[in-house]
């Protein structure tokens, strides 16, 4: 072969090489894409989760404020029960101490 054949005959190679390692750009292009699609659906269901996170965290303190004046009020009608047994209690004593007169 002559020099210029053996130069085509190289250059030829060296471009199928390059064609080759642009397919393999482009594949790993792809997949990268397609990685990244992956990544911000992943990180939008993390987001999604952590609002409903958020709300069920508002809705658990609601529910505590409502829980502690539900107490709050058990607490004072417990101590008006106590003040009624207490007024009982003092009634029949006083009307022990009239019936033993």
């Amino acid at each position: 072969l002559t020099l210029v054949q053996r130069y085509v005959t190289l250059v030829q190679r060296y471009l199928i090489l390059v064609q080759r390692y642009l397919t393999l750009v482009q594949r790993y292009q792809t997949q990268v894409q397609r990685y990244l699609t992956l990544v911000q659906r992943y990180l939008t269901l993390v987001q999604r989760y952590l609002t409903l996170v958020q709300r069920y965290l508002t809705l658990v303190q609601r529910y505590q404020t409502l829980v502690q004046r539900y107490l709050t009020l058990v607490q004072r009608y417990l101590t008006l029960v106590q003040r009624y047994l207490t007024l009982v209690q003092r009634y029949l004593t006083l009307v022990q101490r009239y019936l033993t007169l």
